[in-house]
């Protein structure tokens, strides 16, 4: 989180180096600057990777829903910013069984509190029991999580 004209040069002088051959691996909340920075993205939850491919792929076509959460996170022009899934991320000291963001998940299955899901996939890979999910999936579930919480 830095001020935008030294951001720009930070990355300016990351991107150079980059082009001169160094590897760089950038940790960063900022999927947009990722997605411009790197060649692959690996996706974190609660201390695991639950997606992680090319940058243009897991931007284009997200496989996870915290991914995809993230990605509808993002501030537009066209609207203001509301955080696609509710709930608190997982304490740490006590992760709950199965895979780790079910807990938070509008899509999740009974079988996502007790199965950890496994990192799967050729070039793309998501670990998640939905992996075939459309972010449009999400949309409608939040939507829905969202009808039932204000009625």
């Amino acid at each position: 989180m830095l001020d935008p004209s030294l951001r720009a040069g930070v990355m300016a002088v990351l991107s150079q180096l980059r082009d001169d051959g160094l590897a760089i691996l950038l940790v960063t909340h900022d999927l947009a600057t990722a997605a411009q920075t790197a060649d692959r993205i690996a996706v974190m939850y609660a201390g695991r990777i639950v997606e992680e491919g090319s940058a243009a792929s897991v931007v284009r076509t997200p496989r996870h829903p915290y991914t995809a959460a993230l990605l509808a996170a993002l501030p537009t022009l066209e609207h203001k910013i509301e955080a696609p899934v509710g709930g608190e991320p997982p304490n740490p000291r006590q992760y709950p069984p199965g895979c780790r963001f079910h807990v938070r998940c509008p899509l999740r299955l009974a079988r996502c509190a007790v199965d950890v899901p496994v990192l799967e996939g050729a070039d793309h890979r998501a670990a998640c029991h939905l992996a075939d999910f459309q972010p449009r999936d999400l949309e409608r579930a939040v939507a829905r999580a969202r009808a039932v919480a204000g009625a």
